[in-house]
């Protein structure tokens, strides 16, 4: 390393310069006049330069002092500046969720992770993509898609997260919901055979009526009154509205079972071969980051 001068007295000759004054210098820094004179004659044996002109008890800066002032000061404001930005890094925590749970599950308990974690920044982003499996060259891959966050909840099967630090955050389940208007007075097979199925028209949704009605050991309605809709939110709207019934992901919908806006039509529990999986940077094991992590196990 280049022989540097000392650095601590550095702040010390900024500060002086600004105030042309040893006192109010020392007033500011919290140090004594005789300290804040050290510290100078430190810089100033280091040059073999005078950095002030002293007359009758008056300083000025000498043509050396003013140059190496701005020098200073510009190093100065870098440093606070990349402080500044560090220390907004270590309190900053990136969650990325899949959009449908970030906005079902994740959002509404944003209030109360604020609360738990008053000094966090929190950030909440989303993926691309709903799922990830291993082998779709359309898609990044998982580790890729993590590079840029600290938490990522994401939905695929184990061996889709194999790259990663991964591990479950919660099961899957499969629910025919429907609104309390549509439930009354009618047995599952009048239902089936009544009223439309509302359907999430993406490749990864295709498959949950079919999934459904397997597990369920009943057969699938004719396709041609199906409603069509482009997202889970907007199928769920819908069965509340009553269109129709609608086979969806129960996290999606546990606030509109609880409040008595839809009605669970299941009969015994369907799992799904995808879940939702917890994945955290390798390298991020910041006692915030973990404890963070625990507390989101906690509200599943």
């Amino acid at each position: 390393m280049k022989k540097l001068p000392p650095l601590k007295a550095i702040p010390v000759f900024v500060e002086v310069a600004e105030n042309l004054s040893f006192s109010k210098a020392a007033d500011k820094l919290f140090v004594t006049h005789s300290a804040v004179s050290q510290n100078i004659k430190q810089l100033e044996s280091f040059f073999d330069k005078k950095l002030f002109n002293r007359e009758n008890k008056v300083i000025s800066l000498t043509e050396f002092g003013e140059r190496f002032y701005l020098k200073a000061r510009e190093s100065i404001r870098i440093l606070e500046e990349a402080t500044k930005f560090e220390l907004k890094k270590i309190n900053e925590i990136n969650i990325q969720c899949i959009s449908s749970l970030a906005i079902k599950w994740l959002i509404p308990i944003f209030p109360e992770m604020k609360q738990a974690f008053p000094d966090l920044n929190i950030k909440i982003t989303t993926p691309m993509h709903d799922y990830y499996t291993a082998g779709d060259t359309s898609k990044p891959s998982s580790k890729e898609v993590i590079l840029n966050s600290d938490i990522s909840i994401l939905y695929g099967k184990k061996e889709d997260f194999e790259q990663v630090n991964s591990k479950l955050f919660f099961e899957d389940e499969l629910i025919l919901v429907c609104a309390p208007s549509v439930a009354q007075h009618n047995n599952l097979q009048n239902i089936l055979n009544k009223y439309p199925k509302i359907v999430v028209d993406v490749p990864f949704r295709e498959d949950d009526w079919a999934f459904w009605s397997a597990n369920m050991e009943l057969l699938e309605t004719p396709e041609d009154n199906n409603i069509l809709f482009q997202t889970s939110l907007q199928a769920i709207q819908a069965a509340i509205a009553g269109l129709g019934i609608f086979v969806t992901h129960k996290a999606f919908v546990i606030d509109e079972l609880k409040n008595g806006l839809l009605i669970n039509l299941n009969t015994k529990k369907i799992v799904p071969d995808y879940h939702y999986y917890l994945i955290m940077d390798t390298e991020n094991r910041q006692k915030k980051t973990l404890e963070l992590v625990e507390w989101l196990y906690q509200k599943v």
